[in-house]
């Protein structure tokens, strides 16, 4: 894969860069720099005074956001970090210790589900079962989850991560499957999910693995976890009159996101900049097929 470009479209720029309500001078975190479509436009919204911290998981994507970021003024600090790290980050840096803004694009972009040899997408059937985001740290498996997890434990992670309603009888034929043969690739799991409940999605509009590949891939990477820790230490060495705002791709990141911000709110701590979610438009939905589940939530603190 090249390093110096990039095939994502961020979903909803216009309404990020509104809603972080940006100016010259300002410390932004980019907890997901992915293609660096926001990083790009937040360095030139800040300037040469203004500094620009951002994490990935993927060493390729830090390559392409420097390379396109080389004519933007802003100062820049990247980290091939978890963006939950961020508390960590800012407790070891000799220049910042808070942040004036916090954003976070919580979707895996195009350049991940491109990468063959992870299994993050279902496209590939000889991909290994992996699905890790980050290649430096993987410890736990998509493979090892469904070779060794009970059948409980897989109905489970099927149902709540995935909203699968088959849950239940894709892990049993799982667990069936792997007395035979271990699951290794891809195809092993997508041939399965098929058999078991493809009939139930010809006339849906998405591929019948969607699920429990998001599910499986939530799960590998504990994204759930980190989203509520980063939103919470984020919010810890955010300044005051500071702004968050997150674009969630799932309605289990998004009721996270919506019921930490109502907490801050509860709390005195701030107020939520939008109480009703902000979608893409019909414009963006025809030029960006997977835009069409984002989500944002914006909060300003006090």
């Amino acid at each position: 894969m090249k390093t110096n470009s990039s095939v994502h479209q961020p979903v909803l720029l216009q309404e990020v860069l509104e809603y972080l309500e940006l100016k010259p001078g300002l410390k932004v975190f980019d907890g997901t720099l992915g293609g660096g479509g926001y990083a790009e436009e937040i360095c030139r919204a800040i300037g040469e005074e203004g500094i620009l911290l951002g994490t990935d998981l993927d060493a390729h994507a830090l390559g392409r956001v420097e390379e396109r970021l080389k004519n933007c003024s802003c100062q820049k600090k990247f980290y091939l970090k978890n963006y939950s790290e961020i508390k960590k980050i800012l407790a070891e840096d000799k220049e910042v210790s808070e942040i004036d803004r916090m954003v976070l694009d919580l979707g895996i972009s195009s350049d991940q589900l491109d990468l063959e040899n992870r299994g993050i997408s279902f496209q590939n059937p000889d991909a290994p079962l992996d699905m890790n985001l980050s290649l430096d740290e993987k410890k736990l498996t998509a493979e090892e989850i469904l070779n060794r997890w009970s059948e409980e434990s897989l109905a489970d992670i099927f149902f709540y991560y995935g909203g699968e309603r088959a849950s239940r009888k894709i892990a049993k034929a799982a667990v069936e499957r792997r007395k035979e043969k271990a699951f290794k690739r891809v195809g092993d799991l997508v041939e399965l999910i098929e058999k078991e409940i493809g009939h139930f999605y010809k006339n849906k509009k998405i591929h019948p693995a969607t699920k429990i590949f998001q599910a499986l891939r939530i799960t590998v990477n504990d994204e759930i976890g980190h989203l509520e820790k980063a939103l919470k230490e984020g919010f810890e060495v955010l300044g005051s009159g500071g702004i968050v705002v997150v674009v969630t791709f799932h309605s289990l990141e998004d009721r996270k996101v919506k019921k930490i911000f109502r907490e801050f709110e509860g709390g005195g701590l701030g107020r939520r900049v939008n109480k009703k979610v902000i979608t893409p438009g019909e414009e963006e939905l025809a030029q960006n097929r997977r835009a069409r589940s984002a989500k944002l939530r914006a909060f300003k603190k006090n």
